[in-house]
């Protein structure tokens, strides 16, 4: 073999071939050294004990002061609270929306007072159930103890049942020793109940002094007699034996006096148990309304007031909104028919309610009781007239017999 010849001149450059996979990461290299401090940032709340706030950007302080002293009190509007809570404002400093309430419970927990604002209503609550209010404040300066809807700047509903005691219940007399309580007791005052210018049962009054009367004259006994004996004593039971005992009653008729002593009867504005029934039927309608249903006929027309008592203790007078039928209606449905699953339709609004003034008719009887006392006395004064009359007469005719005799003897 010769000798290898010389290298030949390089040729052109090829085409660059396809990238290869990425290799593996290396390993991290130390830590470069610690960078100086940065200047100081500006203090966004400058006041002690504040609370801070952000307006979006930084932190400020509350306008209105929210604080917090050394000892924990918490002051909002104030710097100095005096209390765990403590706020200080003009306008509504408190304000719960969306039917919450206000609860405040004693140390332990076991019992609690609820306020809560239900429309133009503020109701008070306790034992922690917001089923039935104990107490309602009504808008336009009414209250209510036992409804929510008083029909008077105190309207009192409901009764207590063998409270024990002594003393006098508003519209009934306890005498001493006696601890149950009158049907349909209302109030219990176990001092005296004072007030400005007086406390009257209603069309009862028993003031009595001469100075302050027009005196018309002695009453004519004859007449009073004449008006007495028309008096019938009538035995009946009360339709509402739910507020008051079943027990047969002796007394008067209102309208029955009214047609021989009107003088003695009073009228006011009262609800009457026109219909005394009880329902499950009740629910909402297409218009918001709630509808009633009776197995009986109900005797109302659109626009009567009426009371119902419902199954969760409360007493609500409403209007009729509608008539659907004699023995359905509807009314306006609000938070009083939570929880009820029994209604009591007790009847209408009337504004005849007659009441009988029994101190008038025990004057009337007093008057009569007088003058019959005057006839008896008269009676007799003429009888022991007759008497003598008599007397006289049997003397002189008992001397007439014995003339006859002694002339008779005489003649024979």
């Amino acid at each position: 073999t010769g000798a290898q010849g010389p290298i030949g001149l390089t040729g052109p450059q090829g085409p660059a071939g396809t990238t290869g996979a990425q290799g593996p990461i290396g390993l991290t290299g130390p830590a470069g050294a610690t960078g100086a401090q940065g200047p100081a940032g500006p203090v966004g709340c400058t006041s002690a004990n504040y609370v801070i706030k952000s307006n979006g950007t930084s932190a400020t302080c509350t306008v209105a002061p929210i604080f917090e002293d050394a000892s924990g009190n918490v002051g909002i509007g104030t710097t100095s609270p005096s209390s765990k809570l403590c706020i200080d404002g003009v306008s509504p400093i408190t304000e719960i929306r969306s039917g919450g309430y206000l609860m405040l419970r004693p140390t332990n927990n076991s019992w609690d007072m609820r306020l809560q604002s239900v429309g133009q209503r503020l109701d008070v609550f306790s034992g922690g159930s917001l089923a039935t209010p104990i107490t309602s404040f009504v808008d336009g300066g009414r209250v209510g103890i036992g409804t929510t809807n008083p029909q008077a700047k105190l309207h009192v509903a409901g009764s207590i049942i063998n409270a024990s005691g002594t003393g006098r219940r508003f519209g009934w007399n306890l005498p001493e020793g006696t601890t149950s309580a009158a049907p349909s007791t209302v109030a219990y005052f176990e001092g005296d109940a004072l007030a400005s210018l007086g406390f009257y049962a209603i069309n009862n009054p028993n003031f009595s002094d001469r100075r302050i009367k027009n005196i018309l004259g002695v009453s004519n006994q004859i007449k009073d007699a004449e008006i007495l004996s028309k008096i019938e004593i009538t035995d009946y039971k009360l339709i509402d034996t739910l507020s008051f005992d079943k027990r047969t009653i002796k007394k008067v008729i209102a309208q029955q006096i009214e047609e021989i002593y009107p003088q003695a009867i009073y009228e006011k504005t009262n609800y009457i148990p026109s219909v005394f029934a009880l329902t499950t039927k009740f629910k909402e309608n297409e218009e918001g309304l709630l509808e009633i249903e009776l197995q009986k006929e109900h005797g109302f027309k659109e626009g009567d007031k009426i009371q119902l008592n419902l199954s969760n203790g409360t007493q609500h007078f409403t209007t009729v909104e509608s008539i659907t039928s004699p023995q359905k209606f509807t009314i306006q449905k609000n938070d009083d028919f939570k929880n009820t699953n029994e209604i009591l339709v007790y009847g209408k609004e009337i504004n005849d309610f007659k009441s009988v003034d029994y101190d008038a008719l025990t004057t009337l009887n007093i008057s009569t009781t007088q003058y019959l006392i005057k006839k008896i006395k008269e009676l007799e004064e003429e009888n022991s007239q007759l008497k003598q009359t008599n007397s006289k007469a049997i003397d002189d005719l008992r001397s007439e017999i014995e003339k006859l005799k002694a002339i008779n003897l005489n003649n024979q």
